[in-house]
């Protein structure tokens, strides 16, 4: 019965050594949850936006619109001028100085400095 008895306290006490590891880990674990949920999120979103798949995805996008732009407006220039057999010079809304307005605002865009 003596050796029962000592048997069942050992038990006990490596339960209890147990159940104070299982609260450690229970607690690491808490405060790994609370990290995700704070500061991990925010590392996340920042490196999916900072990411360069984001940044092509834009990029692809903006792309394909000015070139939808750029269709659309020729179509419909086109079919204006043939309506009103207008010569291309004298088209409405014609800027015969497009390109160079451009450039120049390419050379500010390069020369821009920050304060």
């Amino acid at each position: 019965m003596e050796a029962m008895k000592k048997d069942h306290e050992a038990e006990v006490e490596d339960l209890k050594l147990e159940n104070v590891d299982l609260n450690k880990r229970v607690e690491e674990l808490r405060a790994t949850k609370v990290w995700l949920l704070t500061e991990g999120a925010q590392l996340r979103s920042k490196h999916i936006h900072k990411g360069p798949e984001l940044t092509q995805a834009i990029a692809a996008v903006n792309n394909a619109m000015s070139t939808v732009g750029v269709n659309v407006g020729v179509h419909g220039g086109y079919v204006h001028a043939l309506k009103m057999k207008t010569p291309y010079g004298e088209v409405p809304l014609l800027n015969t100085n497009a390109e160079a307005e451009l450039n120049t605002t390419v050379t500010c865009f390069y020369t821009l400095a920050f304060l």
